[in-house]
Order: structure tokens, then sequence, then C-alpha cells
């Protein structure tokens, strides 16, 4: 599927897309795997206090995006995500415990992931193949399988030519909800 390029920002785009790719993950059954999908606000250490979510979720970090301008007012970056992945389970991990399976299983969904991003990206006609660059896991949560996966891709960047942002006079008048 190719995003229209001249209705929405750049980081609009990819959260869009980013978000169908994810959501395209389903049980054998058709049931969308992953519940949430939304930008990443350090959500793991305000569990608390944050707006309730439905695991597993993902949570999109926009990390790193040196642009580089290559004419015509347009700009491309080779472009570093960070995927926030929680999975809740009660189940231990440890080995041999009779439940750990359980466990183990529930953590297929970083591989489910993994598998649709993986040179997942030309599609979108402004991006370019994903390609996994490292794995972390954060073990600061008792029922939370909590994965950062970072990603590289390139990325075309031609929001100087958004029809949304027009130039009436010495103003630039930009479309959007007040």
């Amino acid at each position: 599927m190719q995003t229209d390029l001249n209705t929405a920002g750049i980081f609009e785009r990819m959260m869009l897309d980013i978000g169908n790719r994810l959501k395209a993950i389903v049980s054998p059954s058709g049931k969308e795997i992953i519940k949430t999908v939304d930008e990443w606000n350090n959500q793991w250490a305000y569990l608390d206090k944050e707006k309730p979510f439905e695991f597993p979720s993902v949570f999109v970090e926009f990390a790193q995006f040196p642009w580089r301008t290559v004419g015509g007012r347009v700009q491309m970056a080779t472009g570093l995500v960070n995927l926030h992945i929680g999975i809740r389970t009660n189940a231990p991990s440890r080995h041999g415990h009779q439940q750990a399976s359980t466990y183990y299983s529930a953590a297929r969904v970083v591989d489910a992931i993994y598998a649709a991003l993986s040179g997942w990206g030309a599609e979108t006609g402004y991006m370019g193949s994903w390609s996994r660059t490292n794995s972390q896991r954060d073990h600061n949560h008792d029922d939370i399988i909590a994965q950062i996966e970072t990603y590289r891709f390139t990325v075309k960047d031609t929001g100087a030519m958004l029809s949304y942002v027009k130039l009436e006079g010495d103003k630039l008048v930009v479309e959007m909800e007040e």
C-alpha cells in the first residue's frame, strides 16, 4: 500500500504505515494480535499513571533521522526507530518450570513483529526496506515482557512541498485541527 505523500507529514505517514503493518499481524483465527500501537512516551515508567492500554502493545520511538538535502526541496535520511514491545504474562520464564513454555509462547510476538517488518518499507513509496539492528530486553517489570527492537531504513521526505502548507502573502498557512 502506498501512502499519499501530499496529505500527511513524514512522521504522521510513518506512524500510520507502521501501525497498519503491525495491525496486519493476526492469529490463525484472524484476530489482531497487536492490541495497541502508539508513539513512545516512556509508558513503562508510568504504568500506574498511564491511560489504560491493551497488551500486546508496540510503542514507536522515532530515534534518529539525520537529514541530508538531495535537491528539489527533498531530503533523505537513514532513520532509526525503536519499537518498545510489551507483552503481559504471569507465566515464569524459569527453565524447567511447567509454565515456561507459556512465557516463551507469549514472547513469539517479538518474532512475529520481526517477520512483519524485516524487508518491509519499499512498498510505501517513501521508505526503503527495514532492517533490524538491535534487540534489548527491559527486565524491570514483573508481569511484562518488555523488548526494544531497533530498525534502520532510508526515508525520503517531500514535506517542503506538502499541499496543506500554503504561502499566502508573507504567511505560511497550515491546514490542521485547532
